[in-house]
């Protein structure tokens, strides 16, 4: 699902949204990352580089929702303030564009802030907080919802907080513990759609040889509909890896 071609500071084909940031993303077995994160993979034409050896940056052009007519400008800034904290800014400008309201288009925007934090040699904090308006593309958890109100003769765009905190603690070189907590909560919403989304989990990862991964984890999630409807999910989920 990465297919792309790197020549210096260009890139172009398909990868990871620079909208995404693994770096400050809290652990989590499941492949999906945890709420407000994303494995978003669009077509992008890209750019790197550096404004110093702390602090590299990249704008890129991301395909968006598929009826929009232009492409979606991201950008992000990373600065290692120190050996024990890392800071980023990320952000997106695209063109919302609805041919069922009479070719009506709107500016959608997205802002995130992420921080990876080391207070102690066995401890991570990372957190992600977002304000993202008129898409349901970029980050996980959205794609249920549409991008603009219902029932509305005018263009209104939907708007969501998300926000990821999780704490990593490394018991010894082969045994690490994750426990976190996401949510994602609309300000604008459909008239059938989520207006909160809660995720809990915790998780135990050991590595008894360099190569391979054992792990379990739980999970608890709430849901919120607009209207007031609400339902839970538990789930065990475990994982067997090998590194070739």
């Amino acid at each position: 699902r990465h297919a792309y071609v790197k020549n210096n500071n260009w890139l172009i084909g398909q990868t990871t949204s620079i909208f995404v940031s693994f770096a400050t993303t809290p652990e989590m077995l499941d492949p999906n990352t945890p709420l407000g994160g994303a494995t978003y993979r669009p077509m992008m034409l890209r750019y790197e580089n550096k404004i110093n050896e702390k602090t590299p940056y990249a704008i890129a052009l991301e395909k968006g929702h598929d009826q929009n007519r232009l492409p979606t400008l991201t950008a992000k800034i990373s600065h290692q303030v120190s050996n024990t904290l890392l800071v980023n800014l990320r952000g997106l400008l695209q063109e919302v564009h609805v041919p069922e309201l009479n070719d009506q288009t709107k500016i959608g925007t997205g802002i995130a802030v992420g921080i990876n934090y080391k207070p102690l040699e066995k401890l991570i904090l990372n957190t992600n907080v977002a304000n993202v308006s008129g898409d349901n593309r970029f980050l996980l958890g959205t794609y249920d919802n549409k991008r603009y109100l219902q029932n509305e003769p005018e263009l209104k765009l939907v708007e969501y907080n998300s926000f990821t905190l999780g704490a990593t603690y490394k018991f010894n070189s082969n045994l690490r513990s994750t426990i976190g907590y996401g949510n994602l909560t609309y300000n604008k919403n459909n008239e059938n759609g989520n207006k909160e989304l809660e995720q809990t989990w915790i998780n135990l990862d050991y590595t008894p040889w360099k190569a391979v991964t054992l792990g379990m984890e739980y999970v608890t999630e709430k849901r919120t509909t607009i209207d007031g409807q609400k339902g839970t999910h538990d789930r065990v989920g475990m994982v067997a890896q090998y590194n070739f």
